[in-house]
């Protein structure tokens, strides 16, 4: 499986290249207003900056659920409509407040760094035990956090750049 990341990483390594990337991906739309960050069409003609926050802490917020069920022996099963499941996120956050997905988007990182501290470095690096179609807890983890904020930033970072007068 192709992917950004080492095939193995350290618990200390994983929440520093979260953290970063996470610091990295928030930096983007530091300074936006309200109107920026709610605007359609923003980082992409169906999404506003809102909705991407949105989107990638609802896939947060599914991966810590995923990797928990693992952690406690539940099969979880592989995900194949992500575009369906996409735009039924868009349909359930869109009408949430900004202040409330930023809360959200907040509220993560300790749930993320408290679950990543709950593990093994076995655990986390486990493609047998707790493999879903090749992804280990690492790379749910990996590709739902640093690898997802990575997805989306040169989005986010050419509306906000629009956004600057010229």
């Amino acid at each position: 499986m192709n992917s950004p990341y080492p095939e193995t990483m350290t618990k200390q390594e994983l929440l520093d290249r979260i953290r970063k990337s996470r610091a990295a991906y928030k930096a983007l739309w530091q300074g936006l207003t309200e109107e920026q960050m709610t605007r359609v069409p923003g980082p992409t003609p169906e999404w506003s900056v809102k909705d991407l926050i949105a989107h990638t802490v609802w896939w947060e917020t599914f991966t810590i659920a995923r990797v928990t069920l693992m952690l406690a022996g539940q099969e979880v099963l592989p995900i194949e409509e992500f575009d369906h499941i996409n735009a039924l996120i868009h349909g359930h956050v869109k009408d949430l407040s900004l202040a409330h997905i930023l809360q959200d988007f907040e509220s993560n990182l300790p749930r993320l760094e408290a679950l990543i501290a709950s593990m093994t470095e076995g655990q986390l690096n486990d493609t047998d035990g707790f493999n879903v179609h090749g992804r280990s807890p690492l790379r749910l983890l990996g590709g739902n956090t640093f690898g997802h904020y990575g997805e989306h930033g040169p989005d986010l970072a050419r509306y906000v750049s629009s956004l600057k007068p010229k």
